[in-house]
């Protein structure tokens, strides 16, 4: 399982922010197998800052600076922005394939066309340009950041100890790890799903005879769950789409915990469907609490 944060290859980091700034080296390569994922983050952080000291200087060397003036200060403050902002780049793919990342990608190529034509000189405009898509490049970052604070757990409402695998799936989330996010993510669906029924004291019919529903197997707790009706007016606990529904999202689930074997969705698209469904069949069944449940059959006296 890869982070969404790491690049696949050299060649796609190459061809996705074509790199002139740091040392013509394969990065990927040998941060991917030399570097834990913590040492890299650190790495990544120790430029964030150092790119923002650079982008301040180049700011109060603009500044200090007529449009007319001697720009050699200025554009060796502005080759220490390229570098650093190619740094973080190398260790945030998902910063590098956002919007916040176009204009610095291409403020950046227009400095290195500069060092590489002795009879282009890159121009004060060019140096603002660089200087303000910098400052947007750090500001998606930090909007990355802030957004995955709230991302999945926003607008949750069910019990701490169920919450706490949402939470768990959005800090897996808010470092790239999309697949284990989904994962726990449909882990936090089914400690929903089994304590419904364990609260309900819901029983599957078996040979043996009737065992909890809370002890089968996700599917069958799924099912179970569909046959459920309300006992004062025998309408059904939740309609037959949202148990399908319920059944597919613990299909893609599990399909996460197999290598090359699951269904062909976005996790972080997909992860924020799951959480609200499992919100919504919770609230269902804790704002009815006085109201009793049967699954056709056999009549569950359940009650706080």
């Amino acid at each position: 399982m890869k982070s969404s944060w790491r690049w696949d290859s050299d060649e796609e980091f190459r061809a996705n922010t074509n790199p002139q700034h740091i040392n013509p080296v394969r990065h990927v390569w040998n941060y991917e197998r030399l570097y834990s994922f913590a040492q890299c983050a650190r790495e990544m952080y120790k430029d964030l800052a150092e790119l923002r000291d650079a982008n301040e200087q180049l700011a109060q060397a603009l500044e200090a600076t007529s449009r007319r003036g001697d720009l050699s200060d200025v554009h060796e403050i502005a080759l220490d922005v390229c570098h650093h902002g190619e740094k973080i780049l190398l260790f945030q793919k998902r910063l590098a394939l956002s919007d916040s990342a176009y204009g610095f990608l291409t403020s950046k190529d227009a400095i290195e066309h500069a060092e590489h034509h002795p009879n282009h000189k890159a121009s004060y405009i060019d140096f603002e340009y660089l200087r303000r898509d910098a400052e947007i490049l750090i500001q998606g970052f930090l909007e990355l950041e802030r957004a995955d604070v709230e991302f999945l757990v926003k607008n949750l409402d069910l019990p701490d100890e169920i919450e706490r695998e949402f939470r768990m799936a959005r800090d897996l989330f808010s470092v790239g790890f999309d697949d284990g996010g989904l994962f726990v993510v449909g882990r936090g669906l089914e400690a929903v799903a089994r304590r419904i029924v364990l609260e309900r004291g819901v029983q599957i019919r078996a040979r043996s005879g009737d065992e909890p529903a809370s002890e089968a197997n996700l599917h069958d707790v799924v099912e179970a769950m569909g046959r459920l009706r309300w006992k004062d007016d025998g309408s059904r606990f939740t309609s037959k789409e949202h148990i399908r529904s319920l059944q597919w999202l613990r299909e893609v689930r599990n399909g996460t915990a197999h290598s090359h074997d699951g269904t062909d969705v976005q996790p972080r698209e997909f992860a924020p469907v799951v959480a609200t469904a499992a919100n919504k069949v919770w609230l269902l069944h804790d704002s009815n609490r006085s109201r009793e449940l049967q699954d056709g059959t056999i009549i569950k006296n359940w009650s706080m």
